[in-house]
């Protein structure tokens, strides 16, 4: 902003100048140290579940989407570039051939590219989501057309080593779907999202976003952190963290439903990795899907509740705005404002105008009209 004023621009003699110039840059770097970082931990985390299977969340896809999302597409080379060393030099894939890293490498790659440009090109902001419109986007490209492209090469590479071509698809496919659906927009929403400070700035806000918190980790232990039975996730206690959920996207949003949901697929996340609870005696494959059609079935419908709820809450914000605008033009003015609702038979007017009306209360048209000289009635 300093720099677009002609005149302005500081000299190599002005002290101040490196705090003006470089800022911008360091910050960069800051972020893009911060970005390799949480590429390492995500891909570290992915990896963790097992090698003989994909992994139920393939959470660097969300690190990398969201970086690209929030940088310009000129710089989304350095993050590919970036990533290439974690990828093939991290322990955790040293069992693994080097082709087959460098295969999953451009395949991760290009998925993120494309889905960056995508979102980019239909939204009108990428890292937010604030209708049922943008939120199909979202699902069109992100959770269902390019995992599903890019599966079909990943299944292939699999293959190569051995594995069965289509349930490794679908594992991939959900794996990929999954993160976008449950890591990426909290990323958004939590880490560079600043309408849910908003949201709960009071401090009966804050009280009931605590209490939330606390009961989907309570409920969360008992669904998860508990004795293996063969009946799997059809025992009521796997239910109970549902109604906190619907309170959470109801009440805070997006904000709310990300981080609810989140929260329950950490919990989930660390059982299966744990093999306990609902997932002890599973086989890695099947364990994966099962958490993933757990959470599936767990996270559009929240999305979809929270949405309409934000999209509702921004319509009344702005007929709120709007009726005050209109009150302060009419008092401005002297208006008089009177308005007839015909069902209930009730008149409601304002105090300002040349004529004083009385106080902002409803009456019936007829009391209404007796406030109006006899000269006017007709006429009004």
């Amino acid at each position: 902003v300093f720099l677009d004023h002609p005149g302005s621009v500081p000299t190599a003699s002005d002290p101040g100048h490196r705090a003006i110039l470089r800022p911008a840059p360091l910050r960069q770097l800051l972020g893009f140290c911060l970005f390799e970082a949480a590429y390492y931990i995500a891909y570290r985390y992915g990896m963790s579940f097992s090698q003989a299977t994909a992994s139920p969340f393939w959470f660097p896809d969300s690190v990398l989407l969201c970086g690209l999302l929030l940088s310009r597409p000129g710089q989304w080379w350095l993050f590919i570039a970036g990533i290439l060393p974690i990828r093939v030099f991290s322990e955790v894939a040293r069992d693994l051939p080097l082709w087959f890293l460098l295969a999953t490498f451009a395949i991760d790659s290009v998925r993120g590219v494309l889905t960056a440009t995508a979102l980019r090109r239909f939204l009108a902001n990428p890292t937010r989501i604030d209708t049922i419109r943008e939120f199909g986007i979202f699902c069109l490209w992100a959770v269902l057309l390019m995992p599903a492209a890019s599966a079909l090469a990943g299944a292939a590479a699999r293959q190569a080593l051995g594995h069965a071509f289509w349930p490794t698809w679908e594992q991939w496919f959900l794996g990929n779907a999954l993160t976008h659906l449950v890591v990426t927009p909290a990323i958004l929403c939590w880490v560079f999202g600043s309408h849910w400070k908003m949201a709960t700035r009071s401090g009966a806000r804050w009280a009931e976003a605590a209490l939330v918190g606390v009961g989907l980790l309570v409920t969360g232990y008992l669904a998860f952190d508990t004795p293996s039975t063969p009946s799997g996730f059809s025992e009521p206690r796997f239910y109970a963290p549902v109604p906190l959920l619907f309170w959470a996207a109801i009440r805070f949003g997006m904000a709310g439903a990300s981080g609810g949901i989140v929260l329950i697929a950490g919990l989930a996340v660390e059982a299966a990795l744990e093999v306990r609870g609902p997932f002890a005696g599973r086989s890695p494959a099947d364990t994966a899907l099962a958490l993933q059609h757990f959470l599936l079935l767990r996270t559009v419908p929240l999305y979809l509740i929270a949405i309409l709820g934000e999209q509702r809450s921004a319509v009344e914000q702005s007929l709120r705005e709007s009726q005050e605008r209109t009150s302060r033009a009419a008092t401005a003015a002297e208006l008089g404002l009177w308005d007839w609702d015909m069902g209930r038979d009730q008149v409601w007017y304002t105090r300002t105008g040349r004529t004083d009306l009385g106080a902002l209360a409803p009456i019936s048209f007829g009391g209404f009209i007796g406030l109006v000289h006899p000269d006017d009635r007709r006429e009004v």
